[in-house]
C-alpha cells in the first residue's frame, strides 16, 4: 500500500468500509449481498443533496455471472464466457437507462456511469441490477516514510531482502530468474528508462491520463516493480525475479489518487492486455501494493477470484496500520489473497506492519462461515529499508508495499519452474515452507513466517527430475540499430542449447555462453531452448526476447511562428518503428541557448535572423539533424522618446515613437508607486535584499492620461494632457491596439514629474 507507519484517524462508519490505504473504492465483488437494485447508503445520501440536472459518477453491478468451475483449464473460453455474460446483462439495461456510460466491465459484471438522480433511481428498478454505488475518488494516506532523500545513482550492495529470502540461492542452484514470466503491477506507473527496469515493460496502460509512453509521476510504482524484477545494470540486483518482464497499469495519479473504476479497469486489462484471449500476454502474477482498512469488505473479492480462476497469482500488501491487532485490510484479508507483512533487517516485524487475525463476517455469503478466524498475514517478507528503483536512480522506502513485491517475485520464480502452478497450491506452499518467526506456529504478526524461496522451489520440484533450463543473461536493447545482435545465456542442468529467430529453423546445438544473430529491420522474436541430457526433464521454455531493429532515421518537419520577439518552435516527428521520446528532441536556438522537447518557446532580444538546429534521436539511436533559419519579429511600436522630467504645471507631455506598420497606437501615462519594507516581496532574498536595503516593490497604477494615435509606418508624435498630476515617477507606454495588435508588447519610458 502507499506507506505510512502511523495508524490513521478513524473514519466515520459510513466511510470506514470504503477507504483504501491507496484508494477509497466501492463494492465490486460479486455476487452482491444486497437485494436486486439496492442503492448504497452513501449514494442515497448523495442523491438527496444533488440537483436534478446534475450527474453523479456511479458503478452499477449486475446479477448474471459465470461459474468458473465450468471452464477449468480453458482460460480463453472462460474469458469469452465472462464477456458474453456481461454484454447480455448490461447492454439492454444501459441503453434504456439514459445514463452516460463511462466504462463497462466483464472481470466483474459491472459498469461505470454518469447519471442524474432520476436516472439512478430508474436504473435501480431495472431487473438484473444488483447494486448501485458511488464511484468514489481514490485517496492516498500520508506517506510518512517515503523515499529517503535524493535518488541514488547506484544501488550499491543492492536489496538486502534478496538474500534474506534466499532468492539468490534459487538463481544459482536452479537457474530460475523469472525468465519468460510476466508480472503485473497496478500502481502509479513506472519510470521505464530507470536502469533497473529498462527494457522490461512489455505492456502498459495509463488509466489516469491515457499516456502511451510509460511514466511514473509519483515514484511508488517504480519502487515496487523494481523489487519484483529490477536487474543489476548499474550495481547489485534489487529484484527477486530479475529476468521477468512487466505488465504495468497506472491506476493512480501524481498524488496517488484516481477512481475506483480506474482500479477495476486496470485489474480487467491485466487479464487480457491485447484483447485477444487466445494469446498468452497476461501476467502470471499480479502485485498489488494497496489495501483497504476493512478486512471483511468483499467488494474486490470477485476481482481476486476471477484472477485465480484465470491462473493469476494475487499478491497484496497487508497494510501499514500496525502494530495494533486486527489491522489487516482487504483485499489482503480475503481467504484467497496472499497477504504479506513487513520485516525489519533485524528479522523482527516492522512496527507499521498490519496485524491479524481476520474475523471473517461472510458478508457476500460465499464462505467461510461467519465468525471463522483467518490467520493473516499469510507470510512476511522484507519491507523496511528496502532499496529499489526510484525516479531515474534508486531510493530506500518502508512499507508492506515493499514486502509484497518480494512475494510476487518468488511466485514468478515458481511460475518459471511450472507455468501451470495452481495459485491456490502456491499460496499454501508459501505458508508451509516459511521460516517460523515469533511464537511457535502461524501467528497474527508474522503469519507463517518469513518466506523461503529455496524451500518453495524445492517443494514444487520434489519428486521431479531436475529440469533443463537456459535463460538470457545479457540482451541487446529493446530497440536496436545494428545488423547483428549478441546474446549471453546461462544453462542449468544442461550443457547445450539451440536458438532460432521468428519461429524459423533451430540452430545446431551450441555449448557457448554467447551467440550472435543477423537481423533485418523490423520486430523479431529470438528464442532459446536447453537440450536436456539423459535423466533430466525437458526445458519448459523456450525463453523469448523481442527486439525491434530500426536502422532508419526519424523524419521531422520543423515549423515556427514569431510574435513580438517570441518564437514558438515545433518539431513534427515521424518514426513508426522505434519511436521518439520528447526529451530526445534537442534544440540549439542560435544564441548559445539549448532546449528539449517537441515544442519550445523562446524570447529573443534582437530581430536578426537565427539559424536553429534540432537533433532528433529515436529509441534505437538513429539520429536526424534539421537546420532552419528563423527571424524573430519585433514589436510594431519601437523607440519611444520624450523628456525625462517635466513640471507639474505643464499642460501637455509630448512623446514620440516609431512604428513599423500602420495602425492605432494607444499611449498611456501611469503613476508608479514605490513600496519599501517587509511587505514588499523581493525575489533576491526573503525579507531583506542582498544589499541589506529593505525590499522594494514598484506598482504601476491606473492611467492618469491616455491618447489613441492613428499612424502610418514611421515616427509619430502624441501629446498627452496632464491636468496637474501629482509629483512623482510615471511610466509612458505605447502599444499597437485592435486586431493587428494582438500579442504585441508595449514599449515604455519612465519620466518624473516635479513641482
Amino acid at each position: 500500500m502507499f506507506d505510512t507507519d502511523r495508524r490513521p484517524r478513524r473514519l466515520p462508519r459510513a466511510l470506514r468500509n470504503t477507504c483504501l490505504a491507496a484508494a477509497c473504492v466501492l463494492g465490486l465483488g460479486l455476487p452482491a449481498t444486497a437485494a436486486a437494485g439496492e442503492i448504497s447508503p452513501d449514494l442515497t445520501d448523495a442523491l438527496a443533496t444533488t440537483a436534478p440536472s446534475d450527474e453523479i459518477a456511479v458503478i452499477a453491478t449486475f446479477d448474471d455471472n459465470v461459474d468458473a468451475d465450468d471452464y477449468e483449464g480453458r482460460r480463453a473460453a472462460l474469458i469469452r464466457a465472462m464477456r458474453r455474460a456481461a454484454r447480455t446483462a448490461q447492454n439492454d439495461v444501459l441503453e434504456e437507462s439514459g445514463a452516460e456510460i463511462e466504462d463497462q466491465f466483464w472481470l466483474v459484471n459491472a459498469a461505470a456511469l454518469s447519471a442524474s438522480p432520476d436516472e439512478v433511481r430508474e436504473l435501480a428498478d431495472e431487473p438484473g441490477v444488483a447494486t448501485i454505488d458511488i464511484d468514489r475518488p481514490v485517496t492516498v494516506n500520508e506517506i510518512a516514510s517515503g523515499a529517503w532523500g535524493a535518488p541514488l545513482a547506484s544501488p550499491g550492495a543492492g536489496n538486502w531482502g534478496i538474500a534474506a529470502i534466499r532468492a539468490d540461492e534459487v538463481w544459482s542452484a536452479h537457474g530460475l530468474t523469472g525468465e519468460g514470466i510476466r508480472v503485473g503491477n497496478i500502481d502509479t506507473g513506472v519510470t521505464a528508462d530507470n536502469p533497473a527496469v529498462a527494457g522490461k515493460v512489455v505492456a502498459w496502460r495509463d488509466f489516469i491520463n491515457g499516456g502511451s509512453i510509460p511514466y511514473d509521476d509519483h515514484g511508488h510504482g517504480t519502487h515496487t516493480l523494481g523489487t519484483v524484477l529490477g536487474g543489476a545494470t548499474t550495481g547489485a540486483p534489487i529484484g527477486v525475479a530479475p529476468r521477468a518482464t512487466a505488465v504495468v497499469a497506472k491506476a493512480m495519479d501524481s498524488r496517488g489518487a484516481g477512481s475506483a473504476s480506474s482500479l477495476l479497469a486496470a485489474a480487467q486489462w491485466m487479464t487480457d492486455p491485447d484483447g485477444n484471449p487466445a494469446t498468452a500476454d497476461h501476467p502470471h502474477v499480479v502485485n498489488n501494493s494497496w489495501s483497504a482498512t476493512d478486512p471483511d469488505d468483499p467488494w474486490f473479492r470477485g476481482m481476486v477470484q476471477s484472477w485465480i480462476s484465470l491462473g493469476m497469482v494475487p499478491v497484496f500488501a497487508g497494510g501499514n496500520f500496525g502494530p495494533g491487532a486486527q489491522s489487516i485490510g482487504s483485499p489482503a484479508g480475503y481467504p484467497e489473497s496472499i497477504a504479506v507483512g513487513a520485516l525489519e533487517p533485524s528479522g523482527g516485524a516492522a512496527d507499521f506492519s498490519s496485524r491479524g487475525p481476520v474475523v471473517w463476517d461472510d458478508l457476500d455469503g460465499q464462505g467461510p462461515a461467519a465468525g471463522t478466524i483467518l490467520n493473516k498475514p499469510d507470510v512476511s517478507a522484507p519491507g523496511a529499508s528496502i532499496l529499489s528503483a526510484y525516479d531515474s536512480g534508486y531510493a530506500y522506502q518502508n512499507g508492506t508495499s515493499m514486502a509484497a513485491p518480494h512475494i510476487a517475485g518468488v511466485a514468478a520464480l515458481i511460475k518459471q519452474l511450472n507455468p501451470e502452478a495452481d495459485p491456490a497450491a502456491l499460496h499454501q506452499i508459501l505458508r508451509d515452507t516459511a521460516t517460523d518467526l515469533g511464537s511457535p506456529g502461524a501467528d497474527s504478526i508474522y503469519g507463517a513466517g518469513r518466506v523461503d524461496a529455496m524451500a518453495v522451489v524445492e517443494r514444487f520440484s520434489a519428486g521431479q527430475a531436475p529440469r533443463a533450463n537456459v535463460v538470457f543473461v545479457t540482451t541487446p536493447q529493446e530497440h536496436h540499430r545494428g545488423r547483428t545482435a549478441t546474446y549471453g545465456v546461462s544453462l542449468a542442468n544442461a550443457t547445450e542449447f539451440i536458438w532460432r529467430v521468428d519461429e524459423g529453423d533451430w540452430s545446431a546445438p551450441s555449448a557457448d555462453s554467447r551467440f550472435t544473430v543477423e537481423l533485418a529491420p523490423g520486430v523479431h522474436t529470438v528464442e532459446i531452448l536447453a537440450i536436456a541430457p539423459e535423466g533430466v526433464a525437458e526445458d519448459l521454455g523456450p525463453a523469448r526476447h523481442t527486439i525491434t531493429v530500426d536502422r532508419g532515421r526519424p523524419k521531422a518537419v520543423i515549423s515556427w511562428t514569431a510574435r513580438a520577439g517570441t518564437v514558438r518552435l515545433s518539431a513534427n516527428v515521424i518514426d513508426d518503428v522505434s519511436g521518439v521520446a520528447p526529451r530526445s528532441i534537442a534544440w540549439s536556438l542560435g544564441n548559445g541557448r539549448a532546449a528539449r522537447g517537441a515544442e519550445v518557446i523562446h524570447r529573443y532580444v534582437s530581430q536578426r535572423p537565427r539559424r536553429i538546429r534540432v537533433r532528433i534521436t529515436d529509441r534505437a539511436g538513429n539520429t536526424r539533424v534539421v537546420r532552419r533559419w528563423v527571424r524573430p519579429r519585433a514589436g510594431s511600436v519601437r523607440a519611444i522618446r520624450g523628456k525625462r522630467a517635466v513640471r507639474q504645471g505643464a499642460p501637455r507631455l509630448k512623446v514620440s515613437f516609431a512604428t513599423v506598420r500602420a495602425g492605432r497606437v494607444k499611449v498611456t501615462l501611469r503613476p508608479v508607486r514605490t513600496i519599501r519594507g517587509a511587505f514588499a516581496t523581493n525575489r533576491n532574498a526573503d525579507g531583506v535584499s542582498q544589499s541589506g536595503i529593505p525590499p522594494v516593490l514598484r506598482v504601476v497604477s491606473r492611467p492618469v492620461s491616455q491618447k489613441v494615435v492613428r499612424t502610418e509606418r514611421g515616427r509619430r508624435t502624441a501629446r498627452l494632457r496632464l491636468r496637474r498630476p501629482a509629483p512623482g515617477v510615471y511610466r509612458v507606454t505605447a502599444r499597437l491596439i485592435g486586431r493587428q495588435g494582438r500579442g504585441e508588447r508595449a514599449v515604455s519610458r519612465t519620466i518624473r514629474i516635479r513641482r
